[in-house]
């Protein structure tokens, strides 16, 4: 299931498009209530989000989440990860240039073998 604000329908639809493309099962769940969001998040087995108020919500509601932040200490998961007993914070690998790089692009270094091996002590 996907969240997002309107603005960014069109990404989402085009990663969906790849994931069904692909054999796999999406939902787009934009346009909700906060409330309707929060029931959603409650009902779910894992919730994997960056830095945004659903993340925040799923890992204060209980549901198994895993946050993905960046490593500029603004941005960082020391200062605004998720919290909460079912509650994990992935961050990247430091490089030689960060936190203080021009073109910040740590996230790409968080491998979708991380995440799928951090979900999968969830189940």
């Amino acid at each position: 299931v996907f969240t997002g604000s309107a603005s960014e329908a069109v990404l989402i639809r085009d990663v969906m498009d790849d994931i069904t493309q692909a054999g796999g099962r999406c939902m787009s769940f934009i346009g909700y209530s906060l409330p309707e969001l929060a029931a959603l998040l409650a009902q779910a087995k894992l919730v994997i989000a960056g830095s945004t108020g659903p993340g925040h919500l799923a890992a204060t509601l209980g549901t198994q989440t895993i946050g993905l932040f960046p490593l500029p200490p603004a941005l960082s998961r020391d200062r605004w990860g998720f919290r909460g007993q079912m509650a994990v914070n992935l961050a990247p690998q430091r490089s030689a240039n960060c936190p203080h790089c021009a073109s910040c692009d740590c996230m790409t270094r968080i491998s979708v073998e991380e995440v799928v091996t951090q979900a999968m002590r969830f189940v």
